[in-house]
């Protein structure tokens, strides 16, 4: 049984305002990743948010159930960032989730470009047991992640049969 949801990684339209806008955010992602540690994920590295900053990050919609799960979710990565997120309601967020468009979000800094509309989705299925999962994967987007199959020394074969579905996350 297939009990996956399709994740599309939202790729802006202006890739110069991108990047001024991930310089602006952290003016070390003007320079490339050159730390000696072996990296386990792939990330870009030029749509990191500035260390220390509070993210606040905004529900456009959603039952409470929902945000509580989202909230209690996305409070895995913080022991191994250093970032602080602020869930506020309304569109005053860095970020803005809603549940009407699948599951998607913008990579890290990206979501600056945006300034009213969503900047991640997520599906509200909390019965889905894969829910806390999925909230994980799409914050890992938000904080400049990008695909496992992405990884230069990953050896993940996309070939036929291999259970890799791209664009789809989840799988």
């Amino acid at each position: 049984m297939d009990d996956t949801f399709p994740c599309f990684v939202k790729i802006p339209e202006d890739i110069n305002a991108s990047y001024e806008a991930a310089i602006t955010e952290n003016p070390a992602n003007r320079g490339t990743s050159s730390s000696g540690r072996q990296k386990r994920a792939v990330a870009s590295h030029t749509k990191f948010w500035s260390p220390g900053r509070t993210l606040r990050i905004a529900f456009l919609d959603g039952e409470q159930d929902f945000k509580d799960a989202v909230k209690a979710a996305a409070q895995a990565w913080l022991p191994h960032i250093n970032l602080k997120f602020d869930f506020v309601e309304g569109t005053e967020g860095d970020i803005r989730i809603t549940t009407k468009r699948g599951n998607w979000s913008y990579i890290g800094t990206n979501a600056l470009l945006e300034k009213e509309n969503p900047t991640m989705s997520l599906e509200p299925y909390l019965w889905w047991p894969r829910f806390t999962a999925n909230v994980i994967h799409e914050f890992g987007h938000l904080l400049g992640a990008e695909h496992e199959h992405l990884h230069p020394t990953g050896n993940i074969p996309l070939g036929q049969g291999s259970g890799i579905r791209t664009p789809s996350c989840g799988g």
